[in-house]
């Protein structure tokens, strides 16, 4: 067992899911949402799909410390409120300090400076090819995982 482990936890597709399309990061040209622009009914409808993923084990919202979004720091207040409303009340919430112009390649630099920055041990994130992407920055430092790779970790006794 682990004298010391430290999760961190990914927020969208990980801790909540949303049914409807994500915005495609990788086109410079498509249009994405920010808090900046005139709230649409377009907008609410995708933030109002929002709900937390069943594979989140009770236990799992009682000991959650830290979540590392790539959502822009401007959209914090709204996502604390979704965040309590899933039952998430003190964990620390990190989050991209600018809007969304990133590539997922600036993603997998930010989120991994920041894993190393906070002394994360795991990062929880279903997304499993950001996850190799992440092994790859992060050189075997910090274990990436899904959720259920973490809860069977768990299960076996060794976190």
């Amino acid at each position: 067992m682990t004298l010391f482990h430290l999760p961190i936890w990914d927020l969208d597709g990980t801790l909540q899911l949303n049914d409807l399309p994500q915005p495609d990061w990788e086109n410079p040209n498509a249009r994405h949402p920010t808090t900046l622009e005139p709230v649409t009914g377009e907008m609410l409808l995708y933030w109002s799909h929002n709900y937390p993923n069943p594979e989140i084990q009770p236990g799992d919202l009682e000991n959650i410390t830290h979540i590392l979004t790539g959502r822009p720091e401007i959209r914090r207040r709204r996502t604390l409120s979704e965040l309590r409303r899933f039952g998430i009340r003190e964990a620390r919430l990190i989050m991209y300090p600018t809007l969304y112009s990133w590539s997922i390649r600036q993603a997998v630099d930010w989120k991994a400076e920041q894993l190393l920055k906070l002394g994360a041990t795991h990062y929880i994130d279903n997304d499993q090819a950001f996850n190799q992407q992440l092994r790859q920055k992060l050189h075997g430092t910090v274990c990436c995982l899904t959720v259920a790779e973490y809860h069977d970790l768990l299960d076996a006794g060794v976190l």
